[in-house]
């Protein structure tokens, strides 16, 4: 008792209650903090239960599952990132295709993802950005290089805004190009 605290106590003397009046097995995931560790852990709990249907005995079996839950977590953190940042980005297929623009790009140009998935990156041209430049940025993305540079742009309303971007391949671990991000 000493060791777990009386909250924590409770909480599993609560949940062993539950289990044994339910008469059913029980499978959940939790969280357990170890000095100065944390696994995650997916726990199954099944009652053993008497020829008389009362319940005797709890059995519990825990998987540890921290090296999956732990990549899901940073998937978590980079998503809330890219969510949450305070510059456009906006990931295409090797096309230009638009996969996805998170709300910052919305904010700016008035396009909603819905609006924007899966039309070409040209939807934002205003046509006054130098095609020689244009040129210049496939042929650098293409090699699998990054580039840097400036677009004159519109917005879903027509008005123009000028876009300094950084636009990177994105790899497979085949060296392949999959996709391109844009930072602008």
């Amino acid at each position: 008792k000493e060791k777990y605290g009386d909250e924590t106590m409770k909480y599993v003397a609560d949940l062993y209650n539950k289990i044994a009046l339910s008469k059913k097995t029980h499978s959940f995931e939790e969280e357990v903090k170890l000095h100065d560790k944390t696994l995650y852990l997916n726990t199954t709990i099944r009652p053993i239960i008497n020829e008389f249907g009362r319940v005797i005995r709890l059995i519990g079996t825990n998987l540890d599952i921290s090296n999956f839950k732990k990549p899901e977590l940073q998937i978590r953190t980079l998503s809330a990132a890219v969510e949450h940042s305070p510059t456009t980005i906006v990931i295409t297929d090797t096309k230009g295709n638009i996969e996805y623009a998170n709300p910052k790009f919305t904010e700016l140009t008035g396009y909603s993802l819905q609006e924007i998935k899966g039309i070409n990156t040209r939807i934002l041209s205003s046509g006054k950005t130098d095609k020689e430049d244009i040129k210049q940025l496939w042929e650098t993305i293409k090699s699998g290089k990054i580039w840097q540079g400036e677009f004159i742009n519109k917005k879903k309303n027509g008005d123009e805004f000028i876009e300094s971007a950084s636009i990177s391949p994105v790899f497979s671990e085949e060296n392949k190009v999959l996709n391109y991000v844009a930072i602008k």
